[in-house]
């Protein structure tokens, strides 16, 4: 997510994409991702599916 905020993936309700930016729902709340760590989540979403 950003320095100062982690997420268990476990807990990623979904994932959306807008215009560039990507957010994550996680217990009902909307969390931003850093551009920086968009790019890591998408790899890590695809390296979980089974």
């Amino acid at each position: 997510m950003h320095r100062s905020l982690l997420v268990a993936l476990a807990h990623v309700e979904e994932v959306r994409m807008h215009n560039g930016r990507c957010t994550v729902r996680v217990g009902g709340t909307d969390l931003q991702v850093s551009r920086r760590h968009t790019r890591d989540l998408r790899e890590l979403l695809i390296r979980s599916k089974p």
